[in-house]
């Protein structure tokens, strides 16, 4: 089944979305595990929330579900 370009770009946009927010909460994670302030801990937990939801999000759109 061929898909149109303009579907066949978004995909790759969502691919190099979905590739660096993996890369960020990567990062986000070995810092956390060096933190020993624990409101600096609070807030580098806050935005792995925030990343791992906006990872679901695209996932779901990769997937054909779009939110």
């Amino acid at each position: 089944m061929p898909q149109s370009a303009e579907h066949t770009g978004r995909m790759r946009e969502s691919i190099a979305h979905h590739t660096k927010i993996l890369d960020e909460l990567s990062a986000l994670r070995k810092d956390a595990a060096k933190q020993k302030q624990m409101n600096r801990l609070v807030d580098i937990n806050l935005k792995i929330k925030r990343l791992e939801s906006q990872l679901a999000a695209n996932q779901s759109a990769l997937n054909g579900n779009p939110l």
